[in-house]
Formats: C-alpha cells, structure tokens, sequence
C-alpha cells in the first residue's frame, strides 16, 4: 500500500506538470511546494535519492516550458497597477543591494552564485504564470490539494516515516543518497500548504454540492481527511508551523466571511476563541497524564522554553553582530557574514537582513513586506466592493499565505535562499492580476491605478 501511495504521488505530479501547458497558473503550487514534494518523490523513486539535484530539473524544466509556451499569449512581464511595480521595484532594489555586500562581506559569498538559477525560475519566472482569472487559480490550488494531500497520506503509511528519537520530530529515513533523513521544516511547510489548501477546498468546492446529498457529503470528508492529515504532520514535526499554519487558516475563514475589515476581525477573534476553548477542552478531557508531552515531548514546557531561548540567543547575537561598528549598522557586514562570525544564519530574515545589509537593507525589506500586504488588504477591499467572489477568496488564501510565510521567516531559513523574495513576489503580482481583471470586466473606466 505504501509504494502504491507514493507511485501514484509521483505519477499524478508528472501528470500536472504536463498538465501546467494548458493550466499554467498550475505551476505555482507545485513550484511553491518543489523541496516539499522533493522529499515524497525521493521516498518513491530511490534513484532520486542518490541524484537530488534530478528532482529540480525535473519541475523547473516545465515551469520554464510553460514560461516559453505563453510568453507571447498569457505572460505580462510587470505589474499592470502602479502599487505593484512599486513594491517590485523596491524588491529588486533589496536583491540587488543584498547581493551587491557579497563584495565586503568575510564569506566572500562566491558559492552563494550557485544559487542564482533558483532566483531566476522561482523569484523571476514563478511568480509572472499568475492567471488573470482567479478562478484558474483557485483551480490550479484544488488539483494541487489532491496531490499534496496523497503526498501526506503517502508519508502516513510509509514505514519510512518515524519519530526521530534525536530531534524528537517525525523524518523520513533514506536509503541511500547524500542526505539520510528529510528536513522536517520542509514537511511542516507541507503540512500547513495541506492544512490552509483544506479550508480553500471548503469555501471553494472543485464540484457542484447543492442539492447533492453524496457531493456534500464527500466534500466534507475531503476537508476534514485535509485538515486532520495536515495538522497531524505539521504536529509531529515544527510548532512554528503548526500554530502559524492554524493562526493563517482561521485568518482565510475571518477574511472570506468578513464584509469588512473589522467585520474580519471578530471573524477572526470569534474563530480563535472556539478554536482555544476546543483545544483546551481536548486536552482537558482526553490528554495522557503528564500532559501534551506525552504526545509529543516537543510540547512540553522546558522544550519549547528551550526552542525559544536558542533563537532568542541567535538573534540577539546578530542584533550585537550589527551594532559593532557604525559602517556595520549603516551598510551590513556583506551576505552570509553572520554564516562566517556567529557560526550559523539567524534563523530571522530581519535580524539577518540588519546583520547582514545593515539599517539600509533592513528599511528596504520591511517596506517590501508592509507594502505587499497592504496591497493585499487593499485588493481584499476592493474585492469587496465589486461583489466578486473568487476574486475575494483568492485574496484572502495569498493574503494568508503570505502572513504564513512572513511568521515563519521569525524562525528558520537564510536570505541567501529565494523562498523570502518569491513569496512577496507571488503577492504582489497575484493582487495586481486580481485588480486587474477586477477592473478589465467590470464597468469601471477610470484608468487603471491601485485603489488608494
């Protein structure tokens, strides 16, 4: 059962990446999820195990062909609002000057160009495969649920899969090949895609269930298989992203049933106070004695005491690290400095960009973020006000996806990777296709600019 599991996984992916030709808004998920469904795919071909690099080729290849394909038809290079060509431009700025400090910094930085052909498909090519139409989509994210839930399930019934006795996390223990267990943050990534991707399916179905009993039916046995299996992996292996991916899916419900923005948040307030009465009630009435440790000794209080204590140390020690001198708190130490002096990245993208690109470098990030998202809360409004709801629902999933991803660069990962510049570009881009086709099938005949 398990191999079967994990054919079918890798089979159904070739399936939609080909699939991408027709559908190329489809290559955003899959390429949003690439290291995730790296993981699974080495699990089910054991060739790739010994050849990981083979597995990239192997989604970058179609997104570039898709790319190729509707460069002429479907692909605009740039924002059509002025809201989103001024938070890529200031973004660019931020690559460009992050990468520029490789020339002072101690690392040197020359193995970061290794790098580079990532930024080029997943930060540049990636994000410009938007569709116009929210509901391609919307489309594009359902079939990307059927195969990240079998990729779950996959793990589910692998034995391959098990409670690492080290890190107290679930991994996948490899055979053979360089690496001989999985990441685990690449897993709880995966999970919270499952667990937010659940709640899209519930307010979106991919079928017709009115007036179908079965169709109700099977609807709500998908949502709730996604959402049990997502909180179940991402329980096993971070607490980072197990609260951030239930904080950010109770913010997709709050966003969609808002009928403005502080409707959304008692929406939201609502949500989060059942949710806590709920769990306190399960833990109350059905958690072994000694407590959540039993479940998961992660859970227990000295664990998570330490969890936070370590990062706090990180950070603080990059914080110090940039206050060294003032050229360092202007201007940075150069890229990966904080690699070379405190032994490891930050495991904070804004601490690091302030160690790293100093004061200038972190201003430039910050502004990147904030503008992103309110380009988000204003394309929601706006959304809103022309009544159209997939464009709505689209809104609210970037918009939380993209919260999601900003909670979780507090810490893991290195800006020395894309995964930061792509997911502000994946924002920004889809809210400026969202706005566009608001406005390019709706009576509106002022020029197009972003709502202020």
């Amino acid at each position: 059962m398990p191999t079967v599991t994990l054919l079918l996984f890798f089979l159904l992916l070739l399936a939609l990446l080909a699939y991408a030709l027709k559908l190329p808004s489809l290559a955003l998920p899959i390429g949003i999820m690439t290291f995730s469904y790296k993981q699974i795919a080495a699990l089910a071909i054991p060739f790739l195990q010994s050849h990981d690099t083979l597995f990239n080729f192997i989604v970058a290849g179609p997104i570039l062909a898709v790319f190729a394909y509707h460069f002429s038809s479907r692909v605009k290079l740039g924002c059509h609002s002025s809201e989103g060509r001024v938070a890529m431009r200031l973004l660019w700025v931020f690559l460009g000057y992050f990468w520029f400090t490789t020339l002072w910094s101690p690392y040197l930085g020359f193995d970061s160009w290794k790098f580079l052909p990532y930024f080029v498909v997943y930060f540049w090519i990636l994000p410009l495969l938007i569709d116009s139409d929210p509901e391609a989509v919307l489309k594009a994210f359902q079939l990307a649920w059927i195969l990240t839930f079998l990729a779950a399930l996959s793990l589910l019934l692998s034995p391959a899969f098990y409670l690492s006795p080290d890190t107290e996390r679930m991994i996948i223990h490899y055979q053979a090949g360089r690496f001989e267990e999985s990441n685990p943050l690449v897993l709880a990534d995966l999970a919270a895609y499952l667990f937010m991707m659940s709640l899209l399916v519930l307010v979106w179905p991919p079928f017709s269930i009115e007036r179908r009993k079965f169709s109700r039916f099977l609807h709500l046995v998908m949502v709730a298989s996604g959402l049990a299996l997502g909180f179940w992996l991402a329980f096993n292996t971070s607490r980072g992203e197990t609260v951030a991916g239930i904080v950010c899916g109770c913010l997709f419900i709050a966003l969609v049933k808002g009928r403005s923005t502080l409707h959304s948040i008692l929406w939201l307030g609502g949500i989060m106070a059942s949710l806590f009465v709920s769990v306190l009630l399960v833990v109350l009435l059905f958690s072994p004695k000694g407590g959540m440790e039993k479940w998961s000794a992660r859970y227990s209080p000295d664990a998570i005491a330490e969890g936070s204590d370590q990062r706090q140390d990180l950070t603080s020690r990059n914080i110090r690290f940039a206050l060294s001198s003032p050229a360092t708190f202007l201007f940075g130490k150069g890229a990966r400095a904080t690699e070379k002096q405190v032994g490891t990245w930050p495991h904070n993208h804004f601490a690091q960009a302030f160690g790293e690109s100093g004061m200038f470098g972190l201003l430039l990030l910050s502004s990147c973020c904030f503008l992103a998202l309110r380009f988000g809360f204003r394309t929601l409004t706006m959304s809103r006000e022309f009544e159209d709801q997939p464009s709505l629902i689209l809104t609210a999933f970037m918009l939380s996806l993209l919260i999601y991803q900003l909670l979780v660069l507090s810490k893991k990962g290195s800006l020395t990777f894309w995964d930061t510049y792509m997911w502000i570009a994946i924002a920004v881009y889809s809210f400026d296709r969202i706005q566009f086709f608001l406005r390019s099938t709706s009576s509106y005949s002022e020029p197009f600019e972003a709502i202020g």
